[in-house]
């Protein structure tokens, strides 16, 4: 991600989401979603209310690393109504 020419991948987490923010408009496909601290319990709660596949938890201060990292956590929605979208239901 370039901001003014510079490349992001470097700052924190929160830093890039701020410069993310205006960087597109929210679609039905793409919407911001701002950070949330300390209620991660809550929002898996709207994640299963609203059919959502999970949610991903990321540490705030992290730089963006390509891949997988130890720094966010992907926690799936069991109960996703396309449980092919999670690995589940394959023969």
């Amino acid at each position: 991600m370039l901001a003014d020419g510079v490349d992001q991948r470097g700052r924190p987490l929160i830093e890039r989401k701020d410069r993310l923010r205006d960087a597109f408009d929210d679609t039905s496909t793409l919407v911001y979603v701002t950070h949330v601290e300390g209620v991660g319990e809550l929002v898996f709660e709207q994640v299963q209310l609203h059919d959502f596949e999970g949610m991903v938890a990321k540490r705030k201060a992290s730089p963006y690393v390509r891949g997988r990292s130890l720094n966010w956590i992907k926690v799936k929605n069991a109960q996703y109504s396309r449980p092919e979208a999670l690995g589940f239901g394959r023969k």
